[in-house]
């Protein structure tokens, strides 16, 4: 297994709004998607920061474990790398989450938090190449 960076980095706050607006007006961060409980911001080199409403944990069980922001490090392969994580002994919280071209999966790390692991970080929204490409969300995701 490679890590080949960190491609993602997320959020879970009862500030939502203020979070948003912040990244939006203060960062100048280009939001790519934008939901009641969940908002995208792309950055020019492809990495992603998600933010989140304190009860998306609905859809994501660990996701209420999120005591602290969670960056996500990207892998060639997120069910490979799983499998020689979990042979080393590291803890895996939750499944393989699969979309449409990407999966990502959560694992607790000895300093008791959640991080993850991600194959992609949003296929295709890499720098010039930006499109609509659908997601599970129900909404797409726009350059």
């Amino acid at each position: 297994m490679e890590i080949k960076g960190i491609a993602w980095l997320g959020s879970r706050t009862k500030n939502y709004d203020e979070m948003v607006a912040f990244c939006s007006e203060k960062l100048d961060l280009k939001q790519v998607l934008s939901k009641e409980d969940m908002a995208v911001f792309l950055m020019p080199n492809g990495d992603v920061f998600e933010i989140m409403a304190p009860h998306i944990d609905a859809s994501q069980p660990e996701l209420g474990q999120m005591e602290c922001p969670k960056a996500e490090f990207l892998v060639e392969d997120v069910h490979q790398a799983r499998q020689d994580m979990e042979a080393l002994g590291i803890e895996f919280v939750g499944p393989v989450y699969v979309a449409e071209k990407h999966a990502w999966t959560n694992f607790r790390a000895p300093d008791g938090h959640l991080y993850g692991l991600t194959d992609d970080r949003l296929p295709g929204l890499r720098g010039d190449e930006a499109k609509i490409i659908p997601i599970n969300f129900g909404q797409s995701i726009r350059n």
